[in-house]
């Protein structure tokens, strides 16, 4: 089985970091405001409850309650319009945010035949079928169309 990491978002330089963080089920969120200004934690959730808070500059951190429904809940701070993050709530590990070349990688993934779904903010969703196979790497190469 694996773990994941605490789910953290960060608010720093009037922008929410990372830009894209997994949540697993049943976690809760941590929000740390580290610009000592006032901010605002706004989810724009269907499945899960709604959150909209405000957290000021002397608050350092807040912790959302946790997500029970996996979804796609977009954050936005209602402050700093330009402000927005994503929350990838996950009830499995096989999740990754790819770096800033694209790259990603998932491991310790049970041999079979998956559906492999990608997400990008503008771009929208693709899915491509994968056949996982013992210990060997399985090479992926996906490419959005442009719009």
């Amino acid at each position: 089985t694996r773990s994941m990491p605490p789910a953290v978002l960060e608010q720093k330089g009037c922008v929410f970091r990372p830009h894209v963080l997994v949540v697993p089920t049943g976690q809760a969120v941590t929000v740390r405001n580290n610009d000592g200004i006032i901010h605002n934690v706004h989810t724009q959730s269907i499945k899960n409850p709604p959150v909209n808070l405000a957290q000021p500059g002397s608050v350092k951190e807040i912790s959302l309650n946790p997500f029970k429904v996996p979804e796609l809940v977009k954050v936005s701070c209602d402050v700093h319009g330009w402000m927005s993050a994503w929350l990838w709530v996950t009830e499995h590990p096989y999740v990754a945010v790819t770096s800033s070349d694209g790259s990603f990688q998932i491991s310790d993934i049970p041999p079979g035949k998956y559906k492999l779904e990608f997400w990008h903010e503008t771009l929208g969703k693709l899915s491509q079928e994968v056949e996982v196979k013992g210990d060997k790497d399985t090479k992926v190469n996906l490419v959005f169309p442009a719009k």
